[in-house]
């Protein structure tokens, strides 16, 4: 199965599963979603999940970006479901896919 459907097959709607902004670099792809930041490693030409970490209460974060080699940066839009805020994850914190 690809990484997409592992990530559906765990999420609980598609609100919360929706891809809101992607980063690649050195063969990981960092995916963004409204709960979740997800990180993907390529594999044999096929991306598989790595890591998660979840961003507490639904947000519309829109921006991700690899910030250094230990942490990324996530920007939420000011709308019904919060804030403008931004934030930095430092990658150590990512819990392992299993």
């Amino acid at each position: 199965s690809s990484a997409a459907s592992d990530v559906y097959k765990r999420q609980v709607s598609w609100l919360q599963g929706s891809v809101t902004g992607c980063d690649y670099k050195d063969g990981k792809l960092y995916v963004l979603t409204y709960k979740r930041v997800f990180v993907l490693e390529r594999e044999n030409g096929a991306f598989k999940i790595i890591g998660k970490k979840n961003l507490g209460f639904l947000q519309q974060w829109e921006v991700i970006a690899l910030e250094s080699t230990n942490s990324v940066r996530i920007v939420a839009e000011k709308s019904r479901l919060g804030k403008q805020k931004m934030k930095t994850i430092q990658l150590k914190d990512f819990k392992a896919w299993n």
